[in-house]
């Protein structure tokens, strides 16, 4: 079994999210939650190649976008939009 570092994590992930620009997604706020769990861990992480890591992160939140963009409007809506801009964009000053 080998183990593998989050620097041979980085090009897997970049091409399954590239992957994921090309396909339509679903309206889905589980996959939204996961998408931005991944996002959280990206920028969280320590890469010595910060482009490959600003892409991943556009990749991601351009998932998210495609996702949340097929939501149908529902009483939620706001609640999740809300969310997302806080989370996603992180300017919690423009959501009040």
């Amino acid at each position: 079994m080998s183990s593998s570092t989050p620097e041979d994590a980085l090009p897997r992930l970049s091409l399954f999210v590239e992957v994921l620009g090309m396909k339509p997604l679903p309206g889905s706020l589980d996959l939204i939650s996961h998408l931005l769990e991944t996002l959280n861990r990206v920028v969280q992480s320590v890469s010595p190649v910060q482009a490959d890591v600003s892409y991943i992160e556009q990749l991601l939140m351009s998932a998210v976008e495609n996702s949340a963009s097929k939501i149908k409007v529902g009483r939620c809506l706001p609640c999740v939009v809300t969310w997302y801009e806080y989370y996603a964009v992180g300017d919690a000053e423009s959501v009040a």
